[in-house]
């Protein structure tokens, strides 16, 4: 059984630099690591935070599976139309065995993205 948990995020502050450039940096799609043949998905969620008339909104993922993995690629896909947003790795990610991701929306748009985790499981 995964535990799995998704903490949303209203923000009322003025966003810092980083921020910023989410707010200009129109990617969207964020992909670490190579993915392999062998590689099965061990997570998939669709993630989504509307605007409330806030600056920007953002959430977590948080992937901790109960049994042995290793993570080989992670995709960030934003389904919001090219509207962008960033996604970026907290803790953990590629060659560990869990992962907390944030994503975050551009100013005045809604958080809509895909997270899809791939990797090998392990028996001990």
């Amino acid at each position: 059984m995964e535990r799995v948990i998704i903490f949303f995020t209203l923000c009322f502050s003025v966003p810092c630099t980083a921020k910023a450039e989410c707010n200009s940096n129109h990617r969207i799609a964020h992909f670490f690591g190579m993915r392999q043949e062998s590689d099965k998905l061990l997570f998939k969620v669709h993630t989504t935070v509307p605007y409330r008339a806030m600056w920007w909104v953002s959430a977590d993922v948080d992937y901790t599976p109960d049994e042995n993995v290793g993570i080989t690629y992670i995709e960030l896909l934003d389904q919001t139309n090219s509207k962008g947003g960033c996604g970026e790795i907290i803790s953990g990610g590629i060659n560990k065995d869990h992962v907390k991701i944030k994503l975050q929306s551009q100013w005045y748009q809604d958080i809509d993205y895909i997270v899809a985790i791939y990797g090998k499981k392990f028996s001990i």
